[in-house]
């Protein structure tokens, strides 16, 4: 009888759970990428994702991806989802500071914090707060959605051992780190993917930057220059962001935005854990094949810190939401710092 009455009472318990799953209309959404299916590793968490989003919806949320350039342009994502023609696109949000600049700060912006606080600022410190209400003018919901393995501070063809052996040096890198380099003497580009290979291959640039070791590895880099320096200060980390349209999402039920956000939270945590092993397996690799992994030195990293905070205050100057974001981080850190130096062991 007991074991009769725990099957009921199990069979009861999915029943509600089939009911309440029932009850929820069937949603279908659009999702263009900025990382295609077979970028790895984060591609193919971006495509568990949606699967993993319908299996916790009961089937309800069905979320089909779109390989970069299938459905628009990845310059053109953000206009899309901020217009309703889509209902959602997935990328690095630092992408598209030309809509919004002080969003660089969530996805590519030099010494950001590290993993563990940029996780408590977005969760619990009021990070997402702040990217929810400088978002909400245009339309779009930002929900941290994985990470790439903190990048490399890039590749090049001769020793950097002071500040000064970057002046004069044409290199490609992306972002913020752009602008504390050009302070430095030193001639950025923001070359697309395909074309850094060929151009530091043939001397039309010095240096490159382009992602970790892992990316970094598959493009071939190590056969065009073989002074590797870490750590990435431009970009010490790399978090993805699903982005909403604001009212596709406020259509969604709440089980349909729990189903999300455990979808969402499960690619945070596993692509982290596989581009830590991607990025360690192909260090190696790079190793064996003879590039010389090189750390900067301080004096250098100290420099450069001291400009980007220089560069980070006249934009909080220039735009309120570059500097309400600024501000919220900024004070966020102090706070972690504190209680952060108690917790480390000599």
């Amino acid at each position: 009888m007991k074991k009769l009455l725990t099957a009921v009472a199990a069979s009861a318990v999915l029943l509600t759970a089939g009911i309440a799953h029932a009850a929820d209309p069937t949603v279908r959404w659009k999702m263009a990428g900025m990382f295609g299916s077979s970028f790895k590793p984060i591609g193919g968490h971006i495509v568990a994702m949606t699967k993993k989003a319908e299996q916790a919806s009961g089937g309800s949320l069905k979320i089909r991806f779109y390989e970069p350039g299938a459905l628009v342009p990845v310059p053109g994502i953000f206009d899309a989802v901020s217009q309703g023609s889509i209902e959602a696109g997935y990328a690095g949000i630092g992408f598209f500071t030309n809509k919004e600049p002080g969003i660089a700060l969530y996805n590519a912006a030099p010494f950001t914090p590290d993993l563990a606080e940029f996780m408590a600022w977005i969760y619990y410190g009021g990070g997402q707060e702040v990217l929810d209400e400088v978002l909400k003018p245009h339309k779009i919901k930002a929900i941290f959605c994985g990470v790439l393995a903190p990048e490399a501070g890039g590749w090049f063809r001769k020793e950097v051992n002071a500040l000064s052996d970057l002046k004069g040096l044409k290199m490609r890198i992306g972002g913020l780190g752009a602008n504390v380099l050009e302070k430095v003497g030193v001639s950025t580009q923001a070359l697309g993917g395909a074309d850094v290979f060929p151009a530091l291959e043939r001397g039309v640039i010095d240096a490159a930057e382009y992602s970790n070791p892992g990316v970094d590895e598959s493009l071939g880099f190590d056969q065009a220059a073989k002074y590797y320096y870490f750590p990435g200060w431009h970009n010490p980390t790399s978090p993805e962001w699903l982005m909403v349209n604001t009212d596709a999402y406020a259509k969604l039920t709440a089980g349909q935005k729990a189903a999300l956000d455990m979808a969402c939270g499960d690619t945070v945590a596993r692509s982290i854990a596989e581009g830590e092993v991607v990025s360690m397996q192909a260090l190696q690799r790079l190793r064996a094949k003879g590039v010389q992994v090189r750390r900067w030195k301080p004096e250098v990293v100290n420099e450069l810190r001291r400009m980007w905070y220089a560069e980070a205050e006249r934009l909080s100057g220039e735009n309120a939401n570059f500097k309400k974001i600024w501000t919220s981080m900024s004070n966020f850190r102090k706070a972690y710092a504190a209680q952060h130096e108690l917790q480390r062991l000599e």
